[in-house]
């Protein structure tokens, strides 16, 4: 058996690349100007004979960009393609599911918890109840800042002030809505010094009806 021994001395043979870069006759020029904005890159480079790549920096040496309506209408052509792709023949989908994701799908009558098992229902309901703790966070740090708030959530609930407006309510005090710092007294209030002190305290202002009025 023979061997061929490395030779550090021997010259390293490396193949030519062709630098030379492709130039567009006037005429080729003229026609990408003309279709480049609403034809495929693909087409544009076939029919020029060249690379998408020479076709990229070519378009941008001459400032060429995409027709946006013709982009939208692209992209809307390639939603219905794959939505037709997904439904298949006719089966609205049913028979391209994964079949690996039946077991986790949700079927009328079983709970998560015999769907999922106990130990993945009790990550599930750890990973939402600290969700729902970061977004209380965040919007604790918006109400603290000033800023509106982002979600529904009931954030910073002060039991004593609901319970001063509930105090207000039954001694016919008005409060225009749910959770307002406002509440009115006309003649049919009972009105208590002890009971707006606290309320006051709580920075619940009491005024008159009558000044809803005058504004």
């Amino acid at each position: 058996m023979s061997y061929i021994l490395y030779d550090p001395e021997a010259p390293v043979y490396r193949p030519k690349r062709d630098t030379t870069k492709i130039v567009l006759t006037p005429e080729q020029e003229d026609w990408l100007c003309e279709h480049y904005a609403t034809t495929y890159n693909k087409d544009c480079a076939a029919h020029l004979g060249i690379s998408e790549s020479s076709l990229h920096r070519h378009a941008r040496r001459l400032g060429l960009k995409k027709d946006p309506k013709w982009f939208y209408q692209v992209e809307l052509l390639h939603c219905q393609m794959m939505a037709d792709a997904n439904r298949g023949s006719g089966n609205h989908g049913i028979k391209n599911l994964l079949i690996y994701g039946a077991p986790h799908r949700f079927k009328k009558g079983v709970t998560s918890r015999e769907r999922l098992g106990d130990e993945k229902e009790r990550q599930r309901l750890e990973k939402s109840a600290a969700t729902r703790r970061e977004t209380i966070r965040k919007e604790r740090m918006r109400i603290n800042w000033g800023f509106e708030q982002q979600t529904k959530l009931k954030i910073g609930h002060d039991r004593k002030r609901a319970m001063t407006r509930y105090a207000l309510k039954k001694r016919g005090y008005i409060i225009p809505e749910r959770g307002s710092r406002v509440a009115y007294w006309d003649s049919n209030t009972n009105r208590s010094p002890i009971v707006e002190q606290h309320a006051t305290d709580r920075g619940i202002t009491i005024a008159s009806i009558n000044t809803i009025a005058s504004i």
